[in-house]
């Protein structure tokens, strides 16, 4: 039989282990410029509590322009182990120099549906985080004039249907202040494409 004392230090190096290569799950560094390098987004994953025992994922993330800090969001995300962010938005891409997208890597088998945004609030928004739930799809959206438009491409459709009047949950950031909102009544494009133009207004 193995002596209880090597016994105890193989078990306690198994458990150490099992908890560093979940603390390495935990860490996150993702550092992104837009393509004319006019945007740099950079995030950061963390245990909470940052300690090798920790069961929940922190992730914090900053926005800049330049050298001017549009965004320092500490709670983009918080969940635990088991929903690690990069299991739940494992592609960041930039849709355009404005729009970056964090998601699922998609689907062919469904098109990406034209959404465009207009900003109502009489405000320049330095950057609009967007929410939209089908395949778990965060948006960031550097600024929007008064009266200017955002289009976002997302997938409206699935094995269930097509969701017409989709809910997008949004937070605005403008001049240091926030304010948070939803878009859930679309006004329908012409054409055989889904296209829908939905506000943003100051509540």
């Amino acid at each position: 039989m193995m002596p209880k004392t090597i016994l105890a230090c193989v078990l306690g190096l198994s458990a150490l282990g099992i908890s560093c290569s979940s603390m390495s799950g935990l860490n996150l560094d993702i550092d992104t410029i837009s393509p004319k390098k006019t945007y740099r987004v950079i995030v950061e994953g963390r245990g909470d509590p940052p300690s090798m025992f920790s069961t929940v994922q922190q992730v914090k993330l900053r926005a800049l322009k330049g050298s001017k800090i549009l965004l320092e969001d500490e709670k983009f995300y918080r969940e635990e182990v088991d929903h690690l962010f990069s299991a739940e938005y494992p592609q960041y891409e930039w849709l355009n120099e404005s729009v970056l997208r964090f998601g699922q890597a998609g689907s062919t088998q469904f098109r990406k549906d034209k959404l465009i945004i207009l900003n109502r609030t009489g405000e320049h928004i330095d950057v609009l985080k967007v929410e939209y739930s089908i395949l778990n799809e965060k948006l960031l959206v550097f600024d929007l004039a008064p009266g200017a438009s955002a289009e976002l491409k997302v997938i409206l459709g699935s094995e269930h249907g097509t969701d017409t009047s989709p809910s997008l949950f949004y937070t605005a950031y403008s001049n240091g202040k926030s304010f948070n909102g939803a878009i859930n009544e679309w006004k329908r494009g012409a054409g055989t494409q889904m296209e829908l133009s939905g506000e943003i207004l100051r509540p």
